[in-house]
């Protein structure tokens, strides 16, 4: 969970290319960090209340894009598979450049 805050630029990067894709014009950068924080939080709830009910890991994502759709959808305007789609996406497309961006990380602490 300590990795956590480090996600918040990655996420923000890939809400800003979404939302270049999108054609939002105006405070592009702004939204794409509200949009990581509500991203984020979505996160931290959905894996509280799995944990707290003792639900299955699988539930934590389903859990998560649930609330993010409904949040997002009061604010920006979208087709229903661009709101589930575009969590999912910016998730795994953060996860994998975190992921290797710690794997270079280490493997060159562990060469020196």
């Amino acid at each position: 969970m300590l990795y956590l805050p480090l996600l918040i630029p990655l996420y923000a990067l890939f809400f800003y290319i979404v939302l270049k894709w999108l054609h939002v014009e105006n405070e592009r950068v702004k939204r794409s960090f509200i949009l990581s924080l509500t991203l984020l939080i979505t996160q931290l709830i959905g894996a509280t209340v799995a944990a707290v009910l003792e639900l299955a890991d699988n539930a934590v994502p389903l859990i998560s894009i649930g609330l993010f759709v409904l949040i997002v959808n009061r604010f920006l305007t979208l087709k229903w598979w661009q709101a589930i789609l575009i969590p999912i996406g910016v998730t795994m497309a953060s996860s994998l450049v975190a992921g290797v961006g710690f794997m270079i990380f280490f493997k060159s602490i562990a060469s020196s």
